[in-house]
């Protein structure tokens, strides 16, 4: 991935349905959305609306968890579609004593997306992913 060209992504709006919820997302070229279950729509208008759970969702647990063993969000780097489904890598870094580690992981896009959102990470993607995903348009 690092001999590719990769942009940055910001995130536009979500769309909420009963069926799902579609991430837009727009690159400097084109704008394509990342469709995931309604119940991640829920956390990331919980989020977004500044309002808390009565009790920790996955996310939640997942951010205090790295936080408390001294890993930072890096960002997000959407990777490639294939199919209509999108594959992404998490950046972390984990600072110790006397080392630092960046740390790579696979992550599903509505976990990234999600996890990118709340904690401000920049999103990137891909050429080769962009070249892949279908335009979005409004309805």
């Amino acid at each position: 991935m690092a001999d590719q060209e990769v942009h940055t992504v910001t995130f536009n709006k979500i769309l909420q349905a009963r069926n799902y919820t579609a991430f837009v997302l727009t690159a400097p070229t084109k704008a394509f959305a990342i469709y995931a279950s309604p119940h991640i729509g829920e956390v990331i208008q919980k989020h977004l609306a500044s309002q808390t759970s009565p009790r920790p969702q996955t996310h939640d647990v997942l951010s205090h968890l790295l936080k408390a063993v001294n890993v930072n969000f890096l960002h997000l780097t959407i990777t490639d579609v294939a199919e209509a489904v999108f594959y992404c890598r998490l950046f972390l870094e984990q600072v110790g004593k006397e080392k630092q580690e960046i740390i790579e992981i696979d992550i599903r896009p509505s976990d990234g997306l999600t996890l990118a959102l709340m904690h401000h990470i920049p999103i990137y993607c891909t050429q080769q992913a962009l070249d892949k995903a279908s335009p979005y348009q409004d309805p």
